[in-house]
């Protein structure tokens, strides 16, 4: 019997190659899987990652604070004034340790050193858009070590719980520039410091590293030839000003005698007197910096229509100002010239538009010694 076909439709066909699709589905199980096994490894590095950081934090002692959770680390200066030492002078102390939990301190080396350090900023721009961005850069020039000692492993230095001390002396080089304290982040400084470096033997525990501040003067002393200065100006407004000083320099800690002359012969108004005590900072070619040390009002006019005014002012100098110096600083990789010197600024405000009168006067800032001033009356101002 013949094949009918009821519907009048033509008969299914069977393809011998027929094209398979792969499933969307199959896709973001995959795709779920892979993210899977990213997330799983990126918690056994973090679990990782903070229990290591758990130890070092547990066993390590920072720069900012000398006490952990078991352990201290102090020094000890033998100086009557603390940690206040002149050029030249010995640095002598004791450095205490305290191991209240380790019964078993495993230590490498033991490096105390007496250190000197310049540290100051440069900017550079970067980038089309011309932005700026500061370097700081680190010159150490000046190491004395104090103590040194190194154990190889096959004789560690095992310290049990209790207390232990490290006495330490060292000289600080005649010529040595003074200490001087960043005014803000960007300032150059320069430091001295003991640092104490302690190296443990399991290479993920930290090591002990501390640095403990001295501040250095430099025993200046008073100049061969020292002369009166004086100085003048005229506004675009007639009006004369005039500066004298019977000496332009002083010793830190004493008072600067000057005097300050105007002559108003059109009666222009005057507002004030004013003086700024700048300490500027010459760093080889590579930079000048000028630090405000501070700005003070002198004289502020009840009448602003004087015609002549005479008189004789005092400024204290701070007894910490570190004295006028020039230095070459040297380390393994640098050799740079640093000189401060300072420049105190006499301001006439007048009243009109760039019409103020600014006399700067060039200042030499030493430092005596206390047991020389029974002795020398030329550091007694």
């Amino acid at each position: 019997m013949a094949n009918v076909n009821y519907y009048k439709s033509p008969p299914p066909t069977v393809d011998d190659n027929p094209i398979v699709y792969e499933s969307q589905l199959c896709l973001t199980k995959r795709k779920r899987n892979l993210l899977i096994i990213v997330i799983a490894i990126v918690f056994i590095i973090g679990v990782f990652y903070a229990t290591v950081k758990a130890v070092f934090s547990r066993n390590s002692i920072n720069s900012n604070g000398n006490k952990t959770e078991d352990l201290l680390l102090m020094c000890r200066f033998d100086n009557q004034n603390e940690n206040q030492y002149w050029s030249g002078d010995n640095v002598s102390g004791t450095i205490e340790f305290i191991n209240n939990n380790y019964p078993e301190l495993k230590l490498r080396s033991l490096n105390i050193t007496l250190v000197g350090m310049f540290v100051y900023t440069t900017s550079s721009k970067t980038g089309n858009k011309g932005l700026s961005k500061k370097t700081k850069h680190e010159v150490l020039f000046f190491e004395n070590d104090l103590i040194v000692k190194s154990i190889n492993n096959e004789n560690q230095l095992v310290l049990p719980l209790g207390n232990y001390t490290w006495s330490f002396s060292g000289r600080l080089d005649q010529r040595l520039s003074p200490s001087i304290e960043q005014s803000k982040t960007t300032s150059p400084s320069i430091r001295y410091f003991v640092r104490v470096k302690i190296v443990r033997t399991e290479w993920y525990k930290v090591n002990f590293y501390k640095e403990f501040g001295i501040i250095v003067r430099n025993n200046s002393s008073w100049p061969a030839n020292v002369t009166r200065f004086e100085k003048q100006s005229e506004s675009r407004r007639g009006i004369q000003a005039r500066v004298n000083f019977p000496k332009t320099v002083v010793a830190a800690g004493n008072k600067l005698s000057f005097d300050v002359v105007l002559h108003n012969s059109q009666k222009t108004s005057v507002r004030g007197i004013s003086a700024t005590l700048t300490q500027i900072w010459e760093i080889g070619q590579i930079k000048t910096e000028g630090l405000a040390l501070f700005d003070t009002k002198l004289e502020k006019f009840e009448s602003s229509s004087i015609e002549k005014f005479h008189k004789t002012f005092e400024l204290n100098v701070p007894d910490n100002i570190p004295a006028t110096f020039s230095s070459n600083l040297t380390s393994s990789t640098t050799h740079i010239l640093v000189a401060v010197h300072y420049e105190l600024t006499v301001k006439v405000d007048i009243d009109g538009i760039f019409a103020n009168i600014n006399l700067e006067v060039p200042l030499i800032i030493i430092n005596a010694i206390e047991k020389k001033r029974t002795t020398n009356a030329v550091f007694i101002q």
